[in-house]
């Protein structure tokens, strides 16, 4: 009975919500009016298996079990009843953040939008491997939530957008926009209004978000670091990074400036030294160039003026650089193309800056953008790099999950027909190349198990390529020359 799960959800809130004993009958009520039940379940219950439960994901699926008219949207709201109000939420996080320390009131609020369903975990089982690159290793990730190219638009409806500070408790229109059970902690960074809320994604351990208060369009300029530099001073023990200011090269929401945060070792953080570099007019900064896929510089200070004065000068330099010899456009008299990616981290009061610049400029060569995924590896990622990619996270489509285990079928045995394959499985279609390349390197007759490995590793280098694709000096002899061309601009020396 639906009386049952409603009072199984009652206790569920109390153990893991802070549902409080004076609130009970008031959510029970309207639980009750909700899912149009008459009267509560006056019986027993299994306390037990509610108390050991780490996600909501069983009472979900008995409530729709018995109740299959109730939208994705309406289990939502549920559970926002279930959380305390955004004021009560606030004061603990700030509570546990000021008598025990800042990783704790992260891990409150992240786990409560957990506990609440706003982090779907069972959204997020990601199919994750890591590849052992030329250069690096770095991280690939079948992502089983997002799908390529969900870029929402603002416009004039309520909210303006999906970072906006009006959705918490937004039931939503749509069975894809609800934002009841969201909750966000407000922030002072930089003496301005911003708020922390945890990310729906979960790319990242403890993924994060820090937004601006104000519906201000993303920029990347010194103000942008000065934000970073200060959140670190706040939450040390967190990364945080923006996408650059323009189209196809990260962020979906250039309408909304925010932030990533997450508690995590990127793999660009282990990335060697390629070239030492220094500023004489600065010399408490370590300047460097890495050894990584996508072009990277590094600044390293425990003077936050000096790295943003660095940071400054490197942001307006590229914004503004061009160089034919490794066709780089700037801007022209139609757009901007030319911006920055940031990450920073604080260890032991050091503060590690990386600048990864990027370009969006389009050419009929290279539709995609001359600093993006080529046509031919479309099959594996349609959509764009950002920060997660250029950091060594990458993430590629659910589809691909399905698409490997059927190449696998045909790599690990003679009996399936490749043509016969691909009629079968139109998806295969785009993949011939690779499936090609496979059966050139490797030969058939494979066990599923290794045919499953060798398919993994050949995408992890078409991910390889991807990510040079994108790099502004490539590790080519015109690529290196550029390189060292833009660093003289710069007025840095090599040391």
């Amino acid at each position: 009975m639906l009386s049952i799960t409603v009072e199984k959800l009652i206790y569920y809130g109390k153990c893991h919500l802070d549902l409080m004993m004076e609130d009970e009958m008031y959510v029970r009520n309207i639980l009750l009016h909700f899912l149009n039940i008459d009267e509560p379940y006056d019986g027993e219950i299994d306390k037990e298996s509610i108390e050991n439960m780490t996600s909501p994901i069983d009472i979900i699926k008995e409530l729709k079990s018995l109740n299959d008219k109730l939208s994705d949207n309406d289990i939502d709201f549920i559970f926002s009843l279930l959380t305390p109000r955004p004021k009560e939420i606030i004061m603990k996080f700030n509570d546990i953040y000021e008598s025990q320390n800042p990783s704790d009131a992260i891990e409150y609020l992240y786990n409560l939008s957990i506990y609440n369903n706003y982090i779907k975990e069972e959204r997020n089982k990601n199919i994750e491997w890591v590849f052992e690159g030329d250069i690096s290793n770095f991280l690939v990730s079948i992502n089983m939530m997002k799908t390529e190219n969900t870029r929402k638009k603002d416009d004039e409806s309520y909210p303006k957008c999906e970072l906006c500070s009006s959705n918490v408790g937004y039931y939503g229109k749509n069975n894809d926009d609800s934002k009841s059970n969201l909750r966000i902690v407000p922030l002072n960074i930089m003496n301005e209004e911003w708020f922390l809320e945890p990310s729906a994604y979960a790319h990242y351990n403890k993924h994060m978000l820090l937004v601006s208060k104000e519906h201000t369009s993303v920029y990347t300029n010194k103000k942008t670091i000065e934000i970073e530099l200060d959140f670190l001073d706040k939450f040390p023990h967190l990364f945080i990074g923006a996408n650059p200011d323009i189209e196809r090269v990260g962020t979906k929401n250039l309408n909304h400036m925010h932030f990533e945060c997450g508690d995590d070792t990127l793999p660009i953080m282990n990335a060697k030294i390629r070239y030492n570099l220094k500023k004489k007019e600065i010399p408490d900064s370590e300047i460097s160039y890495l050894d990584w896929y996508t072009s990277c510089f590094m600044i390293k200070s425990r003077n936050k003026n000096s790295i943003a004065t660095l940071a400054e000068l490197f942001i307006q330099s590229f914004d503004n650089y061009d160089d034919d010899s490794i066709n780089l456009t700037s801007k022209d008299d139609k757009a901007k193309y030319s911006s920055v990616a940031t990450l920073a981290i604080k260890t032991d009061d050091i503060y590690i800056l990386y600048l990864i610049p990027r370009n969006n400029r389009i050419i009929s060569a290279y539709p995609n953008g001359i600093f993006n995924t080529r046509n031919e590896n479309t099959n594996i990622k349609d959509d764009y790099i950002s920060l997660k990619e250029s950091c060594g996270l990458f993430f590629l489509p659910s589809r691909l999950n399905e698409e490997i285990m059927l190449i696998g079928d045909i790599i690990s045995t003679n009996y399936y027909s490749i043509s016969d394959m691909i009629s079968k499985n139109n998806s295969l279609e785009k993949h011939l190349q690779l499936i090609n390349n496979l059966l050139l390197k490797y030969g058939r007759k494979k066990s599923k198990e290794t045919a499953l490995e060798l398919v993994k590793y050949e995408i992890g280098k078409l991910c390889e390529k991807i990510l040079s694709n994108t790099s502004i000096f490539k590790d080519t002899i015109d690529g290196q020359i550029a390189l060292f061309k833009f660093i003289d601009s710069l007025m840095l020396e090599v040391k």
